[in-house]
Order: structure tokens, then sequence, then C-alpha cells
């Protein structure tokens, strides 16, 4: 994983995740880029969230906005 324990974990994850199911890739790939460095534990891992996250973005107009 890439964040530094459960909590922060959670807590990151459960704010990003929803949202590319909302439409809202960009917010999602924005609070990664924002995530506090201390609280990260392996930027490989953010890192290659955040090119998947990308690519989705670049594939918008193919993601349902189930909301």
């Amino acid at each position: 994983m890439a964040f530094r324990g459960k909590e922060i974990s959670g807590e990151y994850l459960g704010a990003i995740k929803p949202l590319p199911w909302r439409g809202d890739v960009d917010r999602a790939i924005a609070l990664m880029a924002d995530a506090d460095a201390s609280k990260i534990k392996n930027m490989k891992y953010l890192g290659k969230l955040t090119d998947y996250l990308c690519a989705v973005e670049r594939r918008t107009y193919l993601v349902p906005c189930f909301f």
C-alpha cells in the first residue's frame, strides 16, 4: 500500500475511491497529489495509482456516472 498505516490508508482511500464512480477523476488525482509526504510509505505505489487514474481521466467520456 502507498500510505502509512491502516488509518491513514483508510482515510485517503475512503476519500479517493468513490470519486471515479461519480466521474470526478480529476478530484481523485488532486487528492493524491496533495497527500502529505509524511503519510506516504511507498511513492512507487502512489505513482502507479496516479498513473492509472490519469489513464482513466483520458477516457472519462467512456466512464459512466452512476449517481
